[in-house]
């Protein structure tokens, strides 16, 4: 532990159950989605231990149960290439994380993949996401090729304009990814304002790559709609991904704040942040405030642009599908085991919650992490030691 850290006591927090006014759908092929993606993950990574080690605790996480929650009335086909890119996405990120926390061993260029993904997507927005098979380049790792095939797989399936939007997305999203490394490595994270850290969070999680794919759903099924061009639209989206980003620095707490034990002043996530002028619980309360306050504002655009008329249906058709993907990633953080714990089942409503550094071993329990590791029994037990909260009088 290094002279700047600060070891993380164990806090017990009330986490609440946040609810939202709009409708949440599974897509009806689910489960061929995911197996399908977890044979393609596991003969494209198979070669890299790390890798393997994590798609299995991300199909344990039900992973592509939160793709088919946001996009529910996508073709399969079309599933098969964002599930794809999600899937090699998540497991760069997951592995890379896993490796800067632990200090494990890397398999090389592992440790920091997103450089070479945005050298790949470069190569690809120079053909303008045209080509359906990315050329392998002697620089790029195969893993790194393939992961781009999928984009460009995404893209053939997207509008002119849709295609544009995406890659840009796709685009801000690996930068800011970028930077979130550089400031996970220098512990600067102290150094983000409010405001700089949903700048940067709304670009890091990644949700405006699905809501370009949600709108460009739109945009396929009402060709050229003026409406889609509206800046109302822009603003829509923006709330959607604040919305979504804030969901899951809430419900992603717990298990952050055990992976960051010892250099907790460094933790990318909106509670640290707010934790600095307040106690944890109300760090955790402030951030549901704007969860609902982004659903509010959200809203009232919707509404006053409805007010004005809708012949076409071109509004409510997008902004369904935006919800889909509000109502769609709250689910999933209810459900997941990946922020509730491996042995988690069923559906998180609110409870008191035990942060304990010495629970870590329950979100890695095949990954050995050094020296915390609890038994599978003992973790069960915590889990189910989640109380209701009762209000005081």
């Amino acid at each position: 532990m290094g002279q700047n850290t600060i070891a993380a006591p164990v806090i017990t927090i009330y986490l609440p159950d946040v609810i939202c006014p709009f409708p949440w759908k599974l897509h009806e092929r689910f489960e061929d989605v995911e197996r399908n993606m977890i044979s393609w993950a596991a003969d494209v990574f198979g070669d890299y231990p790390t890798v393997r080690h994590r798609l299995k605790h991300l199909q344990r996480s039900k992973f592509m149960m939160w793709l088919c929650m946001l996009y529910p009335q996508k073709s399969p086909s079309e599933l098969q290439s964002w599930g794809r890119f999600t899937t090699a996405f998540t497991l760069f990120d997951d592995a890379s994380e896993l490796a800067r926390l632990d200090g494990q061993p890397n398999d090389s260029w592992w440790a920091d993949p997103v450089p070479l993904l945005r050298e790949g997507l470069d190569l690809l927005q120079v053909r303008r996401g045209k080509d359906t098979e990315l050329v392998n380049s002697s620089r790029l790792p195969l893993i790194i090729t393939k992961t781009i095939n999928a984009i460009a797989q995404m893209c053939g399936a997207a509008t002119l304009e849709g295609r544009e939007d995406l890659l840009q997305c796709i685009g801000e999203v690996m930068d800011g990814i970028i930077i979130e490394g550089e400031i996970n490595a220098s512990a600067k994270a102290e150094e983000l304002d409010l405001t700089a850290y949903l700048n940067l969070r709304q670009k890091t999680y990644g949700q405006q790559i699905y809501a370009a794919g949600a709108v460009d759903d739109t945009r396929r099924r009402f060709d050229n709609a003026k409406e889609l061009r509206d800046p109302r639209l822009k603003e829509l989206r923006r709330f959607t991904i604040l919305h979504m980003a804030l969901a899951n620095d809430l419900y992603s707490f717990r298990k952050e704040y055990m992976e960051n034990y010892d250099r907790i002043e460094s933790m990318v996530n909106l509670v640290a942040i707010l934790h600095r002028d307040m106690t944890w619980q109300q760090a955790i309360d402030r951030c549901v405030e704007l969860i609902y306050d982004a659903e509010r504002r959200y809203i009232s655009i919707r509404d006053a642009w409805l007010e004005e008329g809708d012949p076409s249906g071109v509004v409510r058709d997008v902004s369904r599908r935006l919800e889909f993907l509000i109502a769609g990633n709250l689910q999933f953080m209810k459900v997941t085991p990946r922020y509730h714990g491996s042995y988690f089942t069923g559906e998180f409503h609110g409870g008191m919650v035990i942060c304990d550094p010495a629970d870590r071993h329950t979100y890695h329990p095949d990954i050995p992490v050094l020296g915390l590791a609890e038994s599978a029994n003992a973790a069960s037990q915590r889990e189910k030691s989640l109380e209701p909260h009762i209000p005081k009088e």
